[in-house]
């Protein structure tokens, strides 16, 4: 099954589908006070192998089944969620975005405690594991790895931009990282998270996510984007019905999800 998330004021926002076409909503209202009064919007989802964890304003989300749900309070603008093999290790990005703060903030119990690590560089806006290491990006050209996700061990690489970086992508050919502004779209790869190279980017808009569907890469973007390519470096752009921020995809191996703006899929 599949899980989307996004938010509605004091509720989370969370819908189910067993085939993509037919969705059922999980919402639930928040039990906690907002300590800064922000709405709940909902920015990332992952299935850890035995739980789906979500990363959401103020808070992570925890389910079992993707129709019940706990809320633990953690961090502030939380933008990205991660867990490596076997989930005894999870990451959470994110930070204040007016200020251009970063934090992450990790934990090794399944998400029950975490500790929190504040930083002093720009804001982070994703996170994954690539298998054997974590990946974290954000504004600035900002990129950090780890091999283990704890708070003290994390290391801060050289992407050659000081644009944002915004999604990011791990295969066994390599790494992809996606971002950019209008008008300065930004595609980045690397071998293994430490050398970075630029890729052309067609069209103006800048990119949101980064998947892999099939024997192609999809990224998303501004007014309804969508670049494929075979390789990461030679893209193809593709007219969409939408005009709509295309903030996310994903592949089941049937089909090609992607989710935006205003509830689109």
């Amino acid at each position: 099954s599949r899980s989307l998330a996004t938010s509605l004021t004091d509720r989370y926002a969370i819908h189910s589908s067993s085939d993509g076409v037919s969705w059922t909503d999980r919402s639930f209202t928040t039990q906690s006070p907002r300590p800064f009064g922000k709405p709940h919007h909902v920015y990332d989802l992952i299935h850890t192998g035995t739980h789906w964890m979500a990363a959401a304003q103020e808070a992570v989300l925890k389910s079992a089944d993707g129709i019940s749900w706990s809320e633990h309070r953690v961090g502030y603008e939380n933008r990205g969620i991660a867990a490596n093999d076997g989930g005894h290790r999870l990451v959470v990005v994110g930070g204040d975005e007016g200020d251009q703060e970063g934090e992450w903030f990790t934990s090794s119990d399944g998400g029950l405690s975490w500790d929190a690590l504040f930083i002093a560089s720009p804001f982070l806006r994703d996170v994954i594991w690539t298998g054997t290491q974590f990946l974290a990006v954000g504004d600035l050209g900002t990129i950090y790895t780890s091999p283990t996700g704890a708070p003290n061990e994390w290391t801060r690489r050289s992407s050659g931009t000081l644009l944002p970086l915004r999604g990011a992508l791990a295969q066994p050919s390599g790494l992809v990282v996606v971002g950019g502004l209008d008008g300065s779209p930004v595609i980045l790869t690397s071998p293994d998270g430490v050398q970075w190279s630029p890729q052309p980017a067609p069209g103006p808009e800048l990119l949101y996510s980064i998947t892999q569907a099939g024997n192609l890469f999809v990224a998303t973007g501004t007014d309804g984007a969508v670049r494929t390519s075979p390789d990461a470096r030679n893209w193809t752009r593709w007219l969409t019905p939408t005009t709509h921020e295309l903030y996310a995809a994903a592949w089941d191996g049937r089909q090609l999800l992607v989710a935006g703006e205003g509830g689109s899929i």
